[in-house]
Parts: C-alpha cells; sequence; structure tokens
C-alpha cells in the first residue's frame, strides 16, 4: 500500500501535468497571411494642430443652429442640442503636450410605433494621456498612442432624456441629471481623463477657466486614431516625452475571434521571434482589436517572416479576420 506521503506528491505531480496539458489542449494556433503589409505614412503635425483649431471646435450659437436646422437628420439635431461643453485651464491652445484633440461620438436610433429612443455617447479624444496607461502599454494593448475616452452617453426617448452617465475617475460609469436647459459642462477630473460635471455655483466662484466647445464628429467616419495628422502629432510627442518610436513596432487590425479566453500575438523578422506578451499578457476583447508589437527597430516589410495569433479557448475552431497589417517609417523630432 502507498504512503500518505507518496500518494500526496503522486497527486501533486499530476496536477502540475494537467497545468502544463490543459493549456497546450486549449490552444489554437492561426498563421495570419502577409499578403499585404502597409507602409503607412505620418502626415503633419503642423497641419494637425491647424485643423483642431479650425474643424474640431465651434461655438454654443453654431450648435444651437445645427440643432435646429431642418436640412439634418432627427439623429443628427440631437448630437449636436446634447453636444457638451468642455471648461479647461486657461492658456495657448492647442498646444504639443497631451493635446485634446476632439470629441467624437457614436449614435443609434430604435424608431418604433409609439415612440424613438435614441442613445448617444460624447468621446474625448487626445495625443497622449499623462497619468494613465503607459505608452508602451497602450501600444500594446489598443496599437496606437492615442487615448479615447468617454465623456457621457445619454438615452433619449423622443425629446426627453431618460438617462445619462458620465465618466467619472477610476472609470466609473456614474449617473447624473442631465440639465434640461443648458449644455453640460465638463471638465477633465484625472490625468487619464475621467470627468466631472461642472455646476453653475462653480463658474460664478471661479474665472480661473476657459470653455472650449467641441464640434462632435461621427467617429466611424472621421477616425480620428487612424487620422496621419493626428498620429505624426501623437507620435512626436511619444517620442519627445516617452523615447517611444512608433516606427519600431509592428501593428496588426483584426477581429478577435476568442469570447472566453485570451489571444497573443507574434511576429518573426529575419528568423528572430518577437511577442506581444512581451508588454502585455494578452488580450480578452473579443471583436475589434488593434495592437502594437514591439520589435525594438523599424523593420523592412520584406523582411517580416511570420505572424501568429495563438489563441487559449475552450472554443474548438477558431477563425481570424485580419483588417490590416502596417507599420510606419522613422520618425525625427526637430528640436
Amino acid at each position: 500500500m502507498l504512503s500518505a506521503s507518496v500518494m500526496s506528491s503522486f497527486m501533486l505531480a499530476a496536477l502540475g501535468l494537467l497545468m502544463i496539458i490543459r493549456p497546450l489542449a486549449l490552444g489554437h494556433k492561426v498563421e495570419i497571411p502577409l499578403s499585404d503589409v502597409i507602409v503607412r505614412p505620418f502626415g503633419d503635425s503642423n497641419q494637425a494642430l491647424a485643423r483642431i483649431a479650425d474643424e474640431n471646435f465651434t461655438t454654443v450659437e453654431h450648435l444651437d443652429l445645427l440643432a435646429e436646422n431642418d436640412n439634418l437628420s432627427p439623429l443628427d439635431r440631437l448630437v449636436y442640442r446634447y453636444a457638451p461643453i468642455i471648461m479647461a485651464e486657461p492658456g495657448e491652445y492647442p498646444g504639443r503636450d497631451d493635446t485634446f484633440i476632439g470629441v467624437y461620438y457614436l449614435a443609434s436610433q430604435t424608431i418604433g410605433e409609439e415612440i424613438t429612443v435614441s442613445t448617444i455617447q460624447y468621446f474625448y479624444f487626445s495625443t497622449d494621456e499623462n497619468g494613465g496607461t503607459l505608452i508602451k502599454k497602450r501600444l500594446g494593448l489598443f496599437g496606437q498612442p492615442i487615448d479615447r475616452e468617454l465623456i457621457y452617453r445619454l438615452t433619449i426617448i423622443d425629446d426627453e432624456v431618460t438617462s445619462a452617465y458620465y465618466q467619472a475617475p477610476r472609470h466609473t460609469l456614474t449617473a447624473f441629471d442631465f440639465p434640461a436647459e443648458v449644455r453640460p459642462i465638463f471638465t477633465v477630473a484625472s490625468a487619464n481623463h475621467n470627468f466631472r460635471p461642472v455646476f453653475p455655483n462653480e463658474l460664478e466662484l471661479s474665472r480661473d477657466f476657459e470653455f472650449r466647445v467641441p464640434l462632435p464628429h461621427f467617429e466611424w467616419f472621421a477616425d480620428p486614431a487612424h487620422d496621419p495628422d493626428f498620429i505624426a502629432l501623437a507620435a512626436e510627442e511619444a517620442l519627445d516625452q516617452h523615447g517611444v518610436d512608433l516606427s519600431e513596432y509592428v501593428y496588426i487590425e483584426f477581429e478577435n475571434p476568442v469570447h472566453d479566453g485570451l489571444a497573443t500575438v507574434s511576429v518573426r523578422i529575419d528568423d528572430r521571434w518577437y511577442y506581444l506578451h512581451d508588454s502585455i499578457a494578452g488580450l480578452t476583447r473579443p471583436g475589434y482589436n488593434q495592437v502594437g508589437i514591439y520589435v525594438g527597430f523599424a523593420p523592412d516589410p520584406a523582411a517580416i517572416d511570420d505572424i501568429w495569433l495563438v489563441a487559449y479557448t475552450a472554443q474548438e475552431r477558431v477563425e481570424l479576420d485580419v483588417i490590416s497589417i502596417y507599420i510606419y517609417p522613422r520618425m525625427t523630432v526637430d528640436s
């Protein structure tokens, strides 16, 4: 008969073997075709600053005119009617540090026989987040340096706001009473771009602020996270302030098919492998993802030998939809 100590050792060994075998059994390797590796050129950072000032900000009077414009769709009019005002510290704007690019929105509307339900989300875009996720990790997680944060979202039934939530510090969705007669005013309340409402009595007590009135743009059409000029502005900031060169990454956009596990990506260049999990453990977001794999130099597209996605999931089949594979050219910043 086996002693208790031998049985215990046997059980621990079996458990250890199971812990090794199970991830291997759940692992799916998908080879990503290399038929089209794109070199995306940077735009012009000075042009980005000019466009931010000219295209992305306006006046309250202009927003009011758009909200009453019968040539626009009812949903577009609602977007302009409920667009936020941002209270900020005074100073030259736009600048080259954590630059507020603008406000972009997503919206949907369901029209029934009796009621119309509209949902609007307003997002704050900036070139960086000085106190948030470090840029190397952000490039691994999101494949770009630009920060996108929810300001608030609304549900509107017919013409009445029935619920409103803003993103408070620590990314907490917090309900608030949407002001019926005036536009909501928000200010950045954390270094990673979370927000708080600004109340009328606060405006009466202090004059050391400026109002910025964003002109919201539809995010899916404008695509600010891939705008060459905005990327150039963010890339210069990343290199100048953090020593991070966007050209030293390989970027992949894809639809992550994993719904109950983790996925990671690896790239082989000139017979050497580079791994996403050197920057982050992996991805758990199903659906659209963009990642950046750090390689430490500006690769030649022809030198990329293989790209693999490895998914750890109980799903029997993993099919991958790749949107794009791209790199950036080497960037220099003028002194």
